[in-house]
C-alpha cells in the first residue's frame, strides 16, 4: 500500500539531455560524496522518479537509462512530450537549443522547469523565454548553483549585518566564458552586493569570433563600490575564487567554494603601532551540498508550497543581462585594439 502512494506522489521527471550535468559526474547510490549532477540529485529525493530522459545520440541515452533506471528514452523532445506527461522537466541540453528546447516544454505545462545555466546564448531569447513561463505561471529555475550553497548565505548574513563594516571592493577570478562561467561570478556578485552594473572591459581572452569570451573588467556595485571581474585561463587549471575586501577584514571563497577563508584586522607583532590581516581561519564550504538544496526547493515548487525559488528566471535574466553587457564591451574592446 505503502509503495502504491509513494508512487502516485511522486513526480515524474522527464530530463532532457544525457550529458555530464545531467548524470555523468555523479554515479547511482554513492556514497563519498554529495551528489552535483540533476539525475544525481534527483534520484537521492523521494519526492521525485526519474521516469523519462532525451538525447538524439544513442549510446549515450541508453547508457544514461541503464545508469539511472529510467524506463524511456527518446531521441527527440517531440517524441517524449508526446508519449506521456511528466510533472518536472530539467534542461540539461546544449546553451545551443535551450531556447526551442524551453519553448517546447512550456506548451506541456509541466508543475516545473529546472533548467541548467545560461537560460539561451541572447539575451532577447533569454527575455522571450522568462516573459513566457511568467504569462504561463509555469515555474522556471535556473541552476546558479551558488543561489543554494549554505555557506555563501552566511557570508551574506556576515556582510549585511555590518559584521565586517563597508565594502571596499571584491575581486573575482574565473575561466571560460563570461556568459557560462561567468555567469556564476556576475551571480555571486548580485547576490551578496545587490544590482551590478559593467562599466568597462579591459583584457578579453578566447578567439576573435568568440561569442563568450572570457573578459577581465570593473563592474559597480551599489554605492559604486567597485567589483573586479580577472580572467584566468581555462587551459592551466579552472579557476573560480572571490575575495571580499572590507574595512574590517577580507572574506575569500577558495576552490570554487570548497572552502571559505576568513582574514580579520588585527595588531601587528612585529609593528604593534599598525594593524594588519591576521592570517585568520579556514573553513570547509557547503557549494559541494547545493545541489541536493536545489532539488529539494524544486520540491517544494513543483508542489506549490513555495511560490518562488532561489534563482527563477527573473533573477537568472538579471544576471545574463550583465554578462551581455559584458560581451558587447569586449567587442568594442576588440575593436579599439585592431
Amino acid at each position: 500500500m505503502w509503495a502504491l502512494l509513494k508512487s502516485v506522489s511522486e513526480l515524474k521527471v522527464l530530463v532532457v539531455g544525457c550529458g555530464s550535468m545531467a548524470g555523468g559526474l555523479d554515479q547511482p547510490m554513492q556514497a563519498s560524496r554529495s551528489p552535483i549532477t540533476h539525475a544525481g540529485a534527483l534520484s537521492g529525493n523521494d519526492a521525485f522518479r526519474l521516469a523519462g530522459c532525451v538525447d538524439p545520440e544513442d549510446g549515450q541515452r541508453t547508457a544514461f537509462q541503464k545508469k539511472w533506471n529510467i524506463a524511456h528514452g527518446y531521441s527527440n523532445l517531440d517524441e517524449a512530450l508526446s508519449a506521456r506527461s511528466y510533472d518536472v522537466v530539467s534542461i540539461c541540453s546544449p546553451t545551443a537549443l535551450h531556447f526551442d528546447h524551453l519553448k517546447r516544454v512550456l506548451a506541456a505545462r509541466p508543475r516545473a522547469v529546472l533548467c541548467e545555466k545560461p537560460l539561451t546564448t541572447s539575451r532577447s531569447e533569454s527575455r522571450a523565454i522568462v516573459a513566457a513561463y511568467s504569462a504561463a505561471s509555469v515555474p522556471l529555475m535556473v541552476n546558479y548553483l551558488r543561489r543554494w550553497d549554505a555557506a555563501i548565505a552566511t557570508i551574506e548574513t556576515e556582510l549585511l549585518s555590518g559584521q565586517w563594516g563597508e565594502l571596499r571592493c571584491a575581486i573575482g577570478l574565473y575561466t571560460k566564458g563570461v556568459l557560462h562561467n561567468g555567469g556564476h561570478m556576475v551571480d555571486l556578485f548580485r547576490r551578496l552586493f545587490g544590482n551590478v552594473t559593467a562599466e568597462t572591459v579591459f583584457d578579453v581572452r578566447g578567439t576573435s569570433d568568440s561569442a563568450d569570451p572570457t573578459v577581465g573588467a570593473l563592474l559597480r556595485a551599489p554605492a559604486n563600490k567597485p567589483l573586479h571581474m580577472i580572467a584566468g585561463d581555462a587551459e592551466d587549471y579552472p579557476l573560480f575564487e572571490l575575495q571580499i575586501v572590507t574595512e574590517r577584514g577580507v572574506l575569500t571563497v577558495e576552490g570554487g567554494g570548497l572552502s571559505i577563508r576568513r582574514r580579520a584586522v588585527g595588531d601587528n607583532p612585529i609593528a604593534p603601532s599598525h594593524r594588519f590581516l591576521t592570517t585568520g581561519t579556514t573553513s570547509a564550504g557547503e557549494v559541494e551540498h547545493a545541489m541536493p538544496a536545489v532539488i529539494a526547493e524544486l520540491a517544494e515548487v513543483a508542489h506549490g508550497r513555495k511560490p518562488q525559488s532561489s534563482c527563477d528566471g527573473s533573477n537568472a535574466l538579471a544576471t545574463e543581462e550583465v554578462c551581455h553587457d559584458l560581451i558587447e564591451l569586449a567587442h568594442q574592446y576588440r575593436g579599439s585594439n585592431h
